[in-house]
């Protein structure tokens, strides 16, 4: 998961070195979660109590004769089969001091976020 205020501030570092330029780059984040991890740190973070539930990839492929919205996130499920890692060692070679958002601390402050902004 990618914190926003990472992102941004590793986008601005990148626009400061002209060897950037045409080459793919991606942004260290915070430790990799699962999405139960993410949700459950969520619901906890905003102090309620998580509901979680699974929908099978062919539950989501019949749903999706009915909904093209369903059918397209049928598309995206390999991205849960297996761990979805980045390789940002190019990124922390070029900037050895970026340090990245820990979840936790992402975590509270975008539900911070949201609550001013609702």
């Amino acid at each position: 998961m990618s914190y926003i205020e990472d992102v941004a501030r590793g986008i601005v570092m990148l626009t400061e070195i002209d060897s950037a330029v045409g080459q793919v780059w991606f942004i260290p984040t915070g430790e990799p979660l699962t999405g139960r991890q993410f949700i459950e740190m969520a619901f906890k973070e905003a102090g309620l109590s998580p509901k979680i539930g699974v929908h099978t990839a062919a539950a989501m492929s019949m749903a999706g004769i009915f909904s093209p919205m369903v059918r397209e996130e049928t598309e995206l499920f390999y991205q849960f089969e297996k761990p979805f890692l980045m390789d940002t060692s190019k990124f922390i070679r070029e900037f050895p001091d970026f340090v990245p958002t820990p979840a936790q601390e992402a975590m509270k402050k975008s539900i911070q976020w949201l609550r001013e902004h609702k």
